[in-house]
Order: C-alpha cells, then structure tokens, then sequence
C-alpha cells in the first residue's frame, strides 16, 4: 500500500465526501488551485526557481481533469518559496499518455514525471534520501497548520538535526524524508489539517483556504543566492559536476557525477531562457542515475537550438552548462504530431485514420491559434490547412501533407503522404515491391512528338501556390523558344468530358505543367514532361521550359519505386502502417 494512502472505509468515505463538496463548491475553491498549479508551472518555464530546501511532491492523479482541480499537491506546489518538484501517479497507461499529451502542449510535459501505478516508496526510493518527499492523496486539501509543520521540518532539515520519521495528517497527507517514505515508515499522525467535518460547515472551507494562504505568506523567506560555477559546453565530454551525451532520438542524456543532483533545462528564446525540464537525480548502484530529456515542442524544427543546464548539487552549488538540441526527420515522433481536420473536408477520413494510426493529438484547422509547436499533419489546402503550413514553414518547422495518391486514386483508396512538400520530392533508393503491388504499365518513352500540350493548375491551386499568372506566363515562354503548337488542356469540370488523356499525348512532343498528377500519368505513358521543380515528376523531367526542344529520357524505374513508398491505402494509414514506413523511409539514401 502507498504510504500516504489509507483504504480504510472511513478515510474512503472522507474522500468521496470531500470530491462532493469541492464540486459543489468549486468556484469558491477552484481559482486558488488553478493559481497554485499555474504559479509553479510559470516559475518553472520563467527559470526562476528558489534555491532553498527541496521538497517533492508525490501526487495521485486520474486524468487531466485533476489538474485543474488538484486538492493539496496544488497548494504545495504553489508554495513559491518552496523548491518543489512533483510525480504524477497515474492508474492506467492510456491515463499517464493523456495527461502527458495534456501537458505537451504546453511544454509542461517534464517539468514533472509521469509514473503509472508505482506505490509512493517506490518513487522515494529513486529520490535522494536527503530530499523532503509529501505525499498527497486524491481530493485532500491542507491548511495552515500543514504550512507550519513543514517550514518545522525544512529548519530541521537545514540544520542537519532533522525529526525521522512520516507525519500523517488526517485527510492522509504525508510528510518525510525520502528514505523514510521509501521504508514505509508509519510515523505518528500529525495534526497538519482540519479534520474534514469542519470543513462540511458553510464557512470552514474558505476559512481553510484564507489561513492556508496566510501562512504560505509567511513561509521560509527567500535564501540567499548559491555560487554558480563557469558555463561549460558539454556534449560528448564533461567536466567533474555533468555528462550530457547524444541519447536516442531527438534526446539528451545527462548524467551529474555524484547522486542526489537537480537538474533544469530550459530552451534558450530570444525572451529569455523558458524552462521545460525539471527533475531529481536519485542514486544508482553505478552512481547517479542518467536523466533522458526531449527537445520541447517548441524547439522540434529543421534547424538546432540552444538550451541550458542548470544542476544544483546537494551542497547547493550550481553549475550552469549549455548543450545543442536538434531533431532530425527520423526522430520525429507521434507525440510531436497534430493532426488537423477541416470542417465540411473531405479529407476528414484519412486525417481520422492518421491520428488513429500515430495516436497523435486531433484538432481543427480552423480554430489553430498560430504559430502552434510541434508538427503539423493537414489535408489539401483549403479551410485552414494552408496558413497552417505556411506557419510552419516560417518558423522553420516540419509538417506533413496529405493529398490524393499518384496510383489507384481516389477517396477512401490510397493517399500519398510527403514531409515539408506537397510532393514526394528527391528520389530514395526503394525496393520494387510496393510499385509492382500497383500494376503500373510503365510505356517506353516517346520521341518525335509534334505538339506540347499545356495543363494549367486550377484557380484554386495557383491562389494556393502563389502562381496566379502560371497560365500567361509559361505561354509566352513558350511563344519565345518554340514554333510548335501548343494546345492548353484544362481540367475537366465535374460531368464535363474529355478527350483520355493516353489519347491526346498521342502525337505530343511533350507536357507542360505546373506540378499536376497528369505529370506522373505522363511520365509513365512515355511522354516527356517540363514541370515546377516542386513537382513529383521533376526528377525524370525538365524544370527549365526554354529547353522545351531538349527532352531528357530518365530511368523510371527508382522514381517509380520512390512515390510508391509516398502513397498509402487508407487501411495501411489506420494501422500505422503508413506511419512505420514514412519513418523507414528517412532512413533511406538518395538515389545518385
């Protein structure tokens, strides 16, 4: 049993009773909470941190919800002159990934661990022994006397002459060092909280709350500031207080050379350094335990960034080191992705089935706030989806987009995926296998053609894409290097018909477009074709159309290969199929 969490029906009963009266009274009590959990989380993120006597705090939670309405572990953390850390207990795995997601989103997600179902001695027992740990049960408040019981046990705890042993208040909370939560010492019950019958009483419970902030005001004064060692750039070496290494993935791996070490990451901004790590480093048998830290959503990007590390040893010096975080496309993962639907799109289907697949966050193009971190996932261009992606690629971020496949399409069939361009862009050495799953009928290539047949982009593409005058331009381009006719094919509008497309390159020199799939049907009919170096079918056409005379006859075969492994069916999306082979694809060299 957790210490600090007592079964017994009675101590049950007071805790059902106390979930009741905070709902009922939760616009008397909720704002103080919100501003408990919310003050610690901007000093964490500020990097403005006491430096006096750490406490951690060990809290059960069962979903986000909690959060917000935290009882006694928002109190105490926000306690600011507390040098506070706290774990998260969650019940269920698909709990802790939730809450975690919940924080991610606003760079919060380590500042705190994240355990599920771990008893309260286990977690001591990976804290320095020296470290005053509290436990909170669920749905408990603490008062001022809480607040008094625990500047006691800091003044003892600095003076070295600290009580042993748990104190238990009441309502269960409890209060010791981490050695003696990790034994599962009884302790005596204390008197660190008013007894929930008197809370039942009209006025008990905002006299509670008022003498709980009376006394945080009163709390330990602020102490002196410790002596901050040179800045180090660490990476492979270190020196005699870190080792920070390159882990797996977009992570590092920081290592203090002597147990019971606190460490703090924050990302260097141009406002300043913004927290995103905090934790302790308890003992190993080989010595200090290694801390393994993400890059923040917000520092997920094309380009490296700089962060600081602040450890604190358990003499209170504190040595300020900087190190580079970069995330390579291949370390992208699920938790990184936003997946973005548009209200009335018809992409809708596969955007659902991506998130189900990744796992990742779902939510509407429409109502993004830019810039959002992270990574965005959206559908074509329109309701939203664009200024997405233009965001993106103004701050330097990755994005996937996903659009209609180049073989077998059509909604609810395949769909092709491509990362930071509409198309799948420089050609991977890919095996065969998906290409010959599509029984593509590649034709050998036509020479001696007479016309060029021009397709202009649609109104909505060119507006998209910054080409409104594609059509006028590349005509009169042409006009200037070529005496061929030129016949201009535009899309067929819906119940319009034309003439096939295999028909009409019958007798084509070659194809002009902007980026257009008629390219790649092209292409593979055997017909030369000039296009926007954007375009999917640039690498076995030309991108300059004064060469329009000069043709190139390219290997197919790689390129073909290389789309195939850029299109998806919507089953293999739903999977995660899709996803797996996205990522294995990172990891393939471009073909010469």
């Amino acid at each position: 049993m957790s210490a600090g969490v007592s079964a017994e029906p009675a101590m049950i009963a007071r805790q059902q009773a106390l979930r009741t009266l905070l709902a009922q009274r939760a616009g008397e009590v909720a704002p103080r909470l919100v501003e408990g959990w919310r003050g610690w989380c901007a000093r964490q993120r500020a990097f403005k941190h006491p430096a006096g006597p750490r406490l951690h705090v060990i809290a059960p939670v069962s979903g986000p919800a909690d959060l917000v309405l935290g009882g006694a572990f928002s109190q105490i953390l926000g306690l600011s002159a507390i040098n506070a850390s706290v774990t998260f207990v969650l019940p269920t795995a698909a709990a802790a990934n939730l809450v975690r997601a919940c924080l991610q989103q606003d760079g919060l997600d380590q500042l705190c661990a994240i355990v599920v179902g771990e008893p309260a001695e286990a977690i001591a027992a990976t804290l320095p022994p020296e470290v005053l740990v509290c436990v909170t049960p669920p749905d408990a408040l603490v008062s001022a006397a809480f607040v008094e019981a625990l500047a006691a046990r800091m003044d003892d705890h600095a003076s070295s002459e600290g009580e042993a042993g748990l104190a238990r208040d009441p309502s269960g909370v409890v209060l010791g060092h981490a050695a003696d939560v990790a034994a599962g010492e009884t302790g005596q019950a204390g008197a660190l909280s008013d007894p929930l019958a008197s809370l039942l009483e009209s006025d008990a419970l905002a006299a509670l709350m008022d003498g709980f902030g009376e006394a945080a005001a009163r709390l330990l004064p602020s102490p002196p500031e410790t002596a901050i060692a040179d800045p180090a750039h660490v990476i492979a070496d270190g020196d005699n207080r870190i080792l920070v290494e390159r882990g797996e993935g977009a992570q590092l791996s920081i290592t203090p050379r002597v147990a019971g070490a606190q460490i703090r990451v924050a990302l260097e901004t141009e406002a300043g350094p913004r927290g995103f790590v905090h934790a302790l480093t308890g003992p190993t048998d080989q010595g200090a335990a290694p801390l393994h830290v993400s890059s923040p959503l917000e520092a997920v990007g094309r380009a490296a960034r700089q962060a600081s590390i602040e450890c604190t040893a358990a003499d209170g010096t504190v040595s300020v080191h900087s190190a580079t975080l970069t995330t390579a496309p291949r370390d992208i993962t699920p938790s990184m992705l936003t997946a973005y639907l548009n209200r009335g799109g018809g992409g809708n289907p596969v955007i659902n089935a991506f998130a189900a697949g990744t796992g990742c966050r779902l939510a509407y193009a429409e109502d993004a706030v830019l810039p959002q971190p992270g990574v965005p996932v959206v559908w074509g261009v329109l309701r939203g989806s664009k200024d997405i992606i233009d965001d993106a690629d103004r701050n330097g971020q990755y994005f996937y987009y996903i659009d209609h496949a180049y073989f077998g399409r059509g909604h609810m069939r395949n769909y092709r995926i491509t990362r930071n361009g509409f198309e799948a862009g420089a050609i991977r050495e890919c095996p065969h296998d998906r290409i010959a799953a599509l029984d593509v009928d590649l034709a050998p290539w036509r020479r001696g053609g007479r016309e060029i047949l021009c397709c202009p982009p649609t109104e909505y593409f060119m507006a998209a894409h910054g080409c409104p005058d594609w059509l006028e331009e590349t005509l009169q381009t042409l006009r200037a290097v070529t005496d061929r006719p030129v016949v201009v094919r535009t899309k067929p509008a819906p119940g319009e018909t034309a003439v096939p497309l295999h028909e009409a390159l019958k007798t084509a020199h070659a194809l002009v477009t902007h980026s257009s799939n008629v390219a790649i049907e092209a292409a593979v009919l055997g017909t030369p074709v000039f296009v926007a170096p954007t375009s999917a079918a640039a690498p076995v056409g030309r991108t300059d159309l004064t060469a329009i005379e000069e043709p190139v006859f390219a290997d197919r075969k790689p390129w073909l290969a290389h789309l195939a492994y850029n299109q998806f069916s919507l089953e293999e999306i739903r999977s995660g199929k899709a996803w797996r082979l996205l990522m294995a694809l990172e990891g393939r060299p471009f073909a010469l």
